[in-house]
């Protein structure tokens, strides 16, 4: 029998899961600890100071030095920003913030505040210097907000640590964010079953298992944040195109990828994308798989996915492909 070992832990806002196969000793669960919290502390907007909080605050005045990680992740999340019709944006930060506050005092914006954020969004208003490692946001007000991407780039930064630490099978769940590395020990095929999370039910209630290995699984959907005001329902993914919530005939995308980064950045846009139009797009992305669920409890898998994946929830249809596209 294959030892197992887990180590928990609160971080970004959630709990935080790591699962091996060997003994973890203290040196290692301090270093995944570190990692996770020095990364956070870097990315997060959530408090007054952090490296992007500071970017933030200089938007219009002035260019920040940052960290390689920093510049790093704002580089990848700024080019996924700029893809023609993306859905993800980088800079959303003003617009977020507004509905943030709005939702803490259960009332809407005012349709004036939605349009003045909106001028403050444009990813190409993004000013990147390589060479002297400097962000600058050129319009005053501007804001990053990189909770779309943030937990994408630190799980894979764990796997690349735990790897120093001759760790090489795991589970890395960052609330959520999941990463299956390595072989399964309990697998004949070395894959992970993973559960895909049924929207609206309670957390562990999955509509289905999915067999993977080496994969990253990332979902954007409707139902972890959500505010009812005056009787109806809104939930948080922010329309850039808009500046309201994103109306859409689906509960949620997750998306099967090498990278987790790659996942949180495009289950974000095939979200965005609906049901049709996210089924061809993602179908011509070689290494890259999905899960579509809509509102009307129909599950859609890409076509490389349809042998390693399995229903479990009687509530849920599994539909083919070919009925939309």
């Amino acid at each position: 029998m294959v030892e197992k070992s887990v180590t928990t832990f609160i971080a970004m806002g959630t709990v935080n899961t790591i699962t091996v196969f060997t003994p973890i000793v203290d040196e290692i669960k301090v270093a995944v600890y570190q990692l996770v919290k020095n990364l956070e502390d870097k990315f997060t907007v959530n408090r007054p100071y952090s490296e992007v909080m500071s970017i933030n605050q200089a938007a219009g005045l002035s260019p920040v030095q940052v960290s390689r990680d920093v510049f790093e992740l704002i580089q990848q999340a700024t080019l996924a920003s700029l893809a023609p019709n993306s859905g993800f944006n980088a800079v959303i930060g003003s617009l977020t913030r507004l509905w943030k506050t709005s939702f803490q005092q259960h009332c809407l914006p005012t349709e004036q505040n939605v349009a003045q954020s909106l001028k403050l969004i444009n990813p190409h208003d993004i000013v990147l210097d390589a060479k002297k490692q400097t962000v600058f946001l050129s319009k005053a007000g501007m804001q990053f907000d990189l909770g779309a991407i943030a937990k994408g780039y630190i799980a894979d930064r764990l796997v690349q640590l735990l790897a120093q630490y001759q760790i090489y099978a795991g589970i890395i769940d960052l609330g959520g964010n999941v990463i299956a590395f390595g072989e399964a020990p309990h697998n004949a095929q070395g894959q992970w079953k993973v559960g895909i999370q049924q929207p609206f039910a309670k957390r562990g209630q999955y509509v289905g298992i999915v067999a993977v290995k080496n994969k990253s699984i990332v979902t954007s959907g409707n139902y972890e944040k959500y505010t009812e005001i005056q009787g109806k329902s809104y939930h948080h993914i922010i329309d850039p195109n808009t500046g309201y919530p994103f109306e859409s005939q689906l509960d949620s995308v997750t998306i099967i990828s090498d990278r987790s980064v790659e996942g949180e950045i495009l289950s974000t846009q095939v979200y965005f994308k609906g049901l049709e139009d996210g089924l061809k797009f993602i179908e011509k992305i070689p290494h890259f798989a999905a899960i579509f669920i809509s509102k009307d409890q129909k599950v859609y898998v890409t076509s490389n996915l349809v042998s390693s994946f399995k229903l479990v929830s009687s509530d849920y249809e599994l539909t083919n492909i070919n009925s939309v596209i």
